[in-house]
């Protein structure tokens, strides 16, 4: 059984945690963030990080950092993102409309794994994280959240396709561990 770590206490040390975990982040750490840590049978297995807010565009960072694959399911991976897109952020009530993460082209696994989760590729920044390592974005909108994450009244069980990426993703991560 998983928990949710959300309290916004915790945030500062869970985010230096994933700081330390994610090459490209490192001691600089993210700046103004919260952090969500994700517990697995008493133990921390992963952090995720919502950072740069835009409230006037309605958008967010999100950044994950693992120590366990196995956290990585579609229920877990739903109630993070129902973290950013099902409630209001700020002072001001914006509501999310759009995730948006950053990866490096050198690890394809983290590619692999944001792809069956359902995020989209946007686009590639030439030797964002140094020299011959690009940036690869990727996003996901709230109404793409909805579709693959969220059951509405009188919707059918999720499609084989869907649970077939996020088995895929489980595999992606647990090959890796």
């Amino acid at each position: 059984m998983s928990t949710l770590l959300t309290d916004k206490r915790l945030s500062p040390e869970l985010s230096e945690w994933a700081a330390s975990r994610i090459p490209h982040v490192g001691s600089a750490g993210f700046g103004p963030c919260w952090a969500v840590g994700v517990a697995l049978h008493g133990k921390l297995a992963a952090v995720v990080v919502f950072s740069e807010f835009y409230p006037a565009f309605g958008t967010l960072q999100l950044s994950i950092a693992s120590a366990n694959p196995r956290w990585a399911n579609r229920h877990n991976f739903g109630r993070i993102l129902g973290l950013a897109f099902d409630q209001p952020w700020g002072n001001g009530g914006t509501q999310i409309e759009k995730v948006w993460c950053a990866m490096p082209s050198s690890s394809p696994r983290v590619l692999a794994f944001n792809s069956a989760v359902g995020f989209k590729r946007e686009a590639t920044l030439r030797h964002h994280f140094g020299r011959n390592n690009h940036a690869v974005i990727a996003s996901m909108m709230k109404w793409e959240y909805w579709r693959l994450y969220r059951e509405r009244p009188g919707r059918l069980a999720p499609s084989r396709a869907r649970s077939e990426r996020a088995q895929s993703a489980v595999k992606v991560m647990a090959e890796a561990a």
